[in-house]
């Protein structure tokens, strides 16, 4: 059975977690397979009829685009590459409309202020917002949180896209939600380094300190050590059952 056309609402919807490898990307990733090129680039009856209200093939297939794109990352679509010969060929069957392969946006949009007109009119079709000030101060909040579990920034900027995209707000680039995350992480680990001080006896915190920053089996640091996340196998289970063991002999859990 084919896949229905996503159709994503004005109030939001929850992000499939096999989408969440193209949030945030600003151009088509190597490979889509039929599935995805199906579920982003079919279109509902509304989409279609906007798409088909465009003057001409060229603009029609440049809509297109820019909606499927936008659903799929929640981005809009700018960079001038090449596009995916699958994708045209599927819109062309979808709108049926010619297709002259290979297609890039500089060749189907003759002027920038054209781009942005699509883009906008993309976005307000679908119901995507710019990220404000005011959106991003609300968007901060839950990365501060967020950064207490989130070891990496990578992680948290994996998070604030998913937080965008549900939200229906366009993703930004990725350099401004790395400002965002090293920000709200940084804020994180002087929390938890305020929190240690307050309650952990300095006598305690030199113990430990000394033990996570011993060489572990001779290679790596303990603290290291125990960052490494677990492996799939059983090897792994007993890998953190000895992380287990090694934070109770430190009495991490009666310092808790």
């Amino acid at each position: 059975m084919a896949p229905q056309p996503f159709a994503p609402s004005r109030k939001g919807s929850i992000v499939q977690h096999w989408q969440l490898p193209f949030l945030g990307l600003q151009t088509f990733p190597a490979e889509l397979t039929a599935f995805e090129i199906r579920y982003f680039f079919s279109f509902t009856a509304t989409e279609r009829e906007a798409i088909l209200s465009r003057y001409g093939d060229s603009h029609r297939l440049a809509a297109a685009l820019q909606i499927g794109f936008l659903k799929m990352t929640g981005c809009p679509l700018d960079a001038f590459d090449t596009l995916p010969p699958a994708v045209l060929s599927h819109l062309g069957t979808v709108l049926d409309i010619a297709i002259l392969a290979p297609t890039s946006l500089r060749a189907l949009y003759g002027r920038r202020s054209t781009l942005y007109e699509h883009q906008a009119w993309a976005a307000g079709l679908l119901g995507f917002r710019p990220l404000t000030e005011r959106r991003q101060r609300m968007l901060v909040i839950p990365m501060r949180r967020e950064a207490h579990n989130a070891i990496t920034i990578p992680r948290l900027v994996a998070f604030a896209q998913r937080w965008l995209y549900e939200r229906r707000i366009l993703i930004p680039d990725d350099r401004r939600l790395r400002d965002l995350a090293r920000a709200a992480s940084t804020e994180a680990e002087q929390a938890l380094y305020d929190t240690i001080h307050q309650h952990i006896p300095p006598s305690v915190r030199a113990t430990w300190e000394a033990a996570l920053f011993t060489p572990h089996r001779g290679t790596v640091s303990a603290l290291e050590w125990l960052q490494q996340g677990p492996r799939r196998t059983r090897r792994g289970l007993k890998d953190q059952l000895e992380k287990v063991q090694f934070l109770k002999a430190l009495h991490v859990d009666a310092s808790a």
